[in-house]
């Protein structure tokens, strides 16, 4: 095998293991400049997040109610006789749980 030859503008594994071991890590810059302006915007949408999380709660409250409504009714019907039925399907459509 023919020897390489090397001069002095060749980098060896030795010398980037030395400038990598010696070298400081440079200084990262913040990724975000939090000044007043956007820490006020940043404030707003926050409110306005937790304003429309707590109207989803109520929604979603509201949805679990009506869901169990639903189901002591469904509940009511599946045990009722055939004229029974009739008379609990009649209070569904005036309640307007059954369209009609």
């Amino acid at each position: 095998m023919e020897e390489l030859e090397h001069d002095a503008a060749d980098i060896t594994v030795r010398d980037l293991r030395r400038a990598t071991s010696t070298a400081r890590p440079a200084r990262r810059s913040p990724a975000w400049d939090w000044d007043d302006e956007v820490a006020a915007e940043h404030d707003a949408q926050l409110e306005e997040l937790r304003e429309r999380v707590m109207e989803l709660e109520v929604l979603l409250e509201r949805a679990r109610d009506g869901e169990a409504h639903v189901r002591v009714q469904l509940a009511r019907l599946a045990r009722a006789g055939r004229r029974e039925r009739r008379r609990i399907v009649a209070e569904m459509r005036a309640s307007g749980l059954v369209d009609g």
